[in-house]
């Protein structure tokens, strides 16, 4: 999807990106100056370390789970990881418009741009950054 964070291993560069233009067997990105064929691109792992960059803090830590929030006026994302390796996004939108919440949305992801997605999805003012 167009902003989606990505790995480009083209060459062995290994380099993170941003995705501006699809076609059917290639992309163009933010940083190339020429279309990266489709299987040169890897998903990105999700990290505590990519979460803790963004915004998101540490919140409730037990033996079983890691909980990293961030929150503003009007939306909330918890993203759990699992010690078993699983991740929970759970995401709640229109805190502040006096009708409670106004949707919930839980998913399981495990990588950047599958909560780039959840978060565009949920219409949630969030933007995921990876590049200074």
């Amino acid at each position: 999807m167009l902003g989606d964070y990505v790995i480009n291993t083209e060459f062995g560069k290994n380099e993170i990106d941003k995705v501006v233009v699809i076609e059917t067997t290639r992309v163009f990105l933010e940083n190339g100056k020429l279309y990266t064929p489709i299987n040169y691109i890897e998903p990105i792992p999700l990290t505590s370390e990519i979460l803790e960059k963004n915004g998101f803090i540490v919140c409730g830590n037990t033996e079983n789970k890691h909980d990293y929030i961030w929150h503003d006026n009007k939306s909330y994302i918890c993203v759990i990881f699992w010690n078993d390796g699983n991740l929970l996004v759970k995401m709640e939108t229109d805190l502040n418009e006096g009708r409670g919440i106004n949707s919930v949305h839980n998913c399981d992801i495990f990588f950047v741009h599958e909560l780039q997605h959840a978060i565009r999805m949920c219409c949630i003012d969030k933007e995921i950054k990876l590049n200074n």
